[in-house]
């Protein structure tokens, strides 16, 4: 019932010598009624194993197809070993942990795969994916994942250009390198050669929801949890994507659903934590945030969110010694005064998006400004949409925009005032409750020249308790930063942060056994 379907075949399968004992069963789930089972008993050999395979399958599928509707299952690419046919598995079941333990295992499982059988060619896309995950999960620098992942990718595809693995692997790859159109066109080729693959349309909507299309990307995620209920990383994902649509109780009936089916894994908690911090509980947030990191201490996004709140309550020492981000750090030196070092890290990287938050943030407008107006640059940014999740296209950096291009009297301010007033649909911030919303609302305002409004959104967000030391610092508030009003603000959030910032420290005062120090 709580896969949410009508029927489940259940089955075992014993080894004892070279016999395979295979048990199925068809149950009910409204009534729990049995409604077929069968045993049967086969003779293993190395040449017989996809053979027994078929001959099950076929029985099985002959016996109920009666009884229910059924689609055929499409042949996948296949070893003559059997014991590279159970490790592959094995492998399979390790790298979909997305623990940094269990993706090392896998690693060395399809390595074996491929020595046992070279020409097998879901081992590669295997390996392949494994690599990419790494980068997320076990540490991996970026580039050198994808220097491995690539040749992987291109061998599988070689050996089996039809095959849904090797094609979702190279859909994986495209999305990561944001060719996301010729990731869907992947992922739709996989699903094409085995519609009951669900990684085929996870990729797929991870593409569409990257590439700014979330609703048709919620629909294609939810074919993806059709066919694996229970996946953690499906589920994260269909939470984020109903949190970017503004289904934020929804969201959190999904975050919740998969730490109950999954609590081993970070996923469900990482999710809980950022709704909880979007909504002003950053004890609440830093609790789950630790809890996951706790499960993996090698995954990106806990350590990150934990730094990334450290940032926000000045605890930067803290935040400095956990964070890998260049991003993070960059926060780090922009509230020590050290922006040479903010610099020194973009020095070689001078097309880096990220470099655009910390010239806005060191009022370097002109250098900002010249970049924006690269004429691709600009297409892009009048071209985007704002999503609710994504910090990169979220309203605060629309609002952001929004106020260069007033301080530089460029004409384009109005179509960015008009995109972030669509998004907030108000000038009252009476009835905003997240913080991000309202950090936008104060911004747009100066935008708007409208500095008294800006005290009311700005009012609104501390009246709920929110803290963030980098929202007051803001160049938007430039001109207001001298003046008594402005500074009463500037001490009502010192003592929001020293509030929140007293909670946390309690907590790692008294941690839980398993937080990692």
């Amino acid at each position: 019932r709580a896969l949410n379907v009508d029927h489940v075949l259940e089955g075992s399968i014993r080894k004892a010598g070279s016999t395979l004992r295979i048990t199925a069963q068809l149950i009910n789930t409204k009534s729990d009624e049995h409604m077929w089972s069968q045993t049967y008993d086969r003779p293993l050999t190395a040449d017989n194993i996809f053979a027994i395979q078929d001959e099950i399958a076929a029985a099985i599928v002959g016996t109920i197809k009666g009884k229910l509707s059924l689609a055929a299952e499409p042949a996948s690419a296949r070893t003559g070993s059997l014991e590279a046919y159970e490790l592959y598995l094995r492998a399979r079941q390790q790298m979909n942990k997305r623990l940094s333990d269990s993706l090392r295992a896998a690693l060395k499982n399809f390595k074996q795969v491929i020595a046992l059988d070279p020409e097998f060619a879901p081992a590669y896309s295997g390996l392949a994916d494994t690599y990419l995950l790494m980068t997320w999960y076990a540490g991996i620098d970026d580039k050198e994942a994808l220097d491995l992942a690539k040749p992987n990718i291109k061998r599988a595809l070689e050996l089996a250009p039809r095959s849904a693995e090797a094609l979702t692997s190279a859909a994986l790859l495209a999305n990561i390198e944001e060719k996301y159109d010729e990731a869907i066109a992947f992922a739709d080729r996989a699903i094409a050669a085995n519609p009951n693959y669900a990684d085929a349309y996870f990729r797929k909507g991870l593409s569409l929801s990257a590439s700014g299309r979330p609703k048709k990307a919620l629909k294609v995620l939810q074919q993806a949890r059709a066919l694996d209920p229970l996946s953690a990383v499906i589920l994260i994902n269909i939470g984020d994507t109903q949190t970017a649509l503004g289904d934020r109780a929804g969201a959190k009936k999904t975050y919740e659903a998969n730490m109950r089916w999954n609590p081993d894994t970070p996923f469900g908690a990482n999710g809980l934590g950022s709704m909880l911090l979007e909504e002003g509980d950053l004890a609440g947030a830093h609790r789950l945030f630790k809890d996951a990191q706790a499960l993996n201490p090698e995954e990106v996004a806990s350590r990150e969110m934990l730094a990334s709140m450290y940032i926000q309550l000045g605890m930067l020492e803290r935040a400095e010694k956990i964070t890998k981000l260049d991003f993070s750090r960059s926060f780090i030196f922009l509230l020590r005064g050290e922006y040479q070092k903010i610099q020194a890290l973009y020095q070689d990287k001078p097309n880096d998006p990220n470099l655009g938050v910390f010239l806005y943030m060191m009022n370097e407008f002109k250098a900002l400004y010249q970049g924006f107006s690269v004429p691709a640059v600009r297409k892009f940014w009048l071209a985007q949409k704002i999503t609710s999740i994504d910090i990169n296209s979220g309203a605060y950096t629309f609002a952001n925009i929004a106020f260069l291009l007033r301080y530089e009297s460029d004409a384009d301010v109005d179509v960015f005032i008009k995109k972030v007033d669509a998004y907030l649909g108000r000038d009252d911030p009476s009835d905003v409750s997240l913080g991000q919303d309202l950090q936008a609302g104060a911004v747009l305002q100066m935008a708007k020249q409208q500095p008294q409004q800006a005290y009311a959104w700005i009012d609104r967000f501390l009246d709920l308790g929110f803290a963030d030391t980098l929202y007051l610092i803001n160049p938007a508030f430039d001109s207001l930063r001298d003046t008594p009003a402005f500074k009463a603000r500037e001490k009502r959030m010192a003592e929001n942060i020293a509030k929140h910032r007293a909670a946390i420290e309690a907590q790692l005062a008294t941690p839980k056994p398993n937080w990692v120090k």
